[in-house]
């Protein structure tokens, strides 16, 4: 195994912006590959020996392969992992500030490090998904009444 490879693969991170050009086909190879194939997707050692992938890592196998085709960065973060406020703001796409604001209405667990507040990557998935499942609602609700209003 080469130095560059040996290094990414000790990451937790993968950039497709980052890959060569033969890497980037591997993966479209691979989705395509993944999305035809009609046994049970399974892994082969050096001595021909097989092993067929459990269904839930080949499923997000597959979501692996499909965001690096579309380009986006895979980051693969223990759920015991513990984030600063930033870095949970910048995983949701908000402020600090409104980071710190959720944690002071109770909407966001945190523990104290010190004088540092640190969120579970765990919780902070909780709360996106539970925010998320209130947006959805929320459309659904506006979509029936503007069905109903006949506006829809």
């Amino acid at each position: 195994m080469n130095a560059q490879l040996a290094s990414r693969s000790q990451a937790s991170r993968l950039d497709p912006s980052e890959f060569e050009p033969q890497e980037r086909e591997s993966v479209r190879n691979l989705l395509e590959m993944f999305l035809r194939e009609t046994r049970p997707p399974a892994l082969v050692d050096e001595h021909g020996n097989r092993m067929e992938l459990p269904k839930p890592v080949y499923v997000l196998l597959v979501k692996v392969a499909t965001a690096l085709r579309e380009g986006k960065v895979i980051s693969l973060v223990p759920e015991t992992q513990e984030l600063t406020t930033q870095a949970a703001a910048n995983l949701l796409g908000v402020s600090r500030p409104h980071v710190v604001k959720l944690i002071e209405e109770e909407k966001l667990p945190c523990h104290k490090v010190g004088a540092h507040r640190r969120i579970r990557m765990k919780d902070l998935i909780e709360f996106q998904r539970l925010r998320d499942r209130g947006r959805r609602e929320a459309l659904d609700e506006m979509a029936r009444r503007a069905q109903e209003a006949g506006l829809y």
